[in-house]
């Protein structure tokens, strides 16, 4: 199975690096296979290219086979309305 991860730059918040490191350990541990890492530099909800790419590739792809691994629900963003807004996105394009 395949996995795709998203990480978001944020103050007091793992570094882009160390996100994608728990992701690469992630897929080494769950033993999945890496398929791609977007990145977003603001947690702006206005502006996050790198979550509108992630929603392209899962609509691409057979995203059934996908999971999409985040270092912390913090990522997806600044309050629960919010990070579950986007776990809806994740989802809805999951099928």
């Amino acid at each position: 199975m395949k996995a795709i991860g998203y990480c978001v730059e944020k103050k007091g918040f793992f570094s882009f690096a160390e996100q994608q490191k728990l992701f690469d350990q992630f897929c080494m541990n769950e033993g999945f296979e890496p398929a791609a890492i977007f990145f977003d530099r603001t947690p702006n909800p206005d502006d996050n290219p790198g979550f509108s790419q992630l929603i392209n590739f899962l609509k691409a792809n057979n995203s059934m086979f996908l999971v999409v691994v985040v270092a912390d629900n913090k990522v997806l963003g600044k309050d629960p309305a919010e990070i579950l807004l986007k776990i809806t996105q994740i989802e809805m394009e999951g099928k």
